[in-house]
């Protein structure tokens, strides 16, 4: 997004701006996510709607979890 190679200006739906269900990371990513007209926060039942990756001509997502295993899981 900084270096401006993305920048969803050909999204049919919600022109020019991120959509996003969640977020967690540093400081630095909640530095670029308050007050940023480009992002917009939504509950996931419209994030991950087939009916908005339809009405877009291309889609590109970026979906990623933290997992990890618990003390439990780990015992031999």
């Amino acid at each position: 997004m900084r270096s401006g190679v993305v920048t969803n200006r050909r999204k049919n739906v919600h022109p020019g701006k991120m959509l996003a269900t969640f977020a967690f990371g540093s400081r630095e990513l909640y530095a670029f996510m308050d007050h940023n007209a480009g992002l917009e926060m939504h509950p996931v039942d419209v994030t991950d709607t087939a009916w908005l990756a339809g009405r877009n001509d291309t889609l590109r997502s970026i979906n990623s979890s933290r997992a990890g295993r618990s003390r439990a899981s780990c015992r031999p």
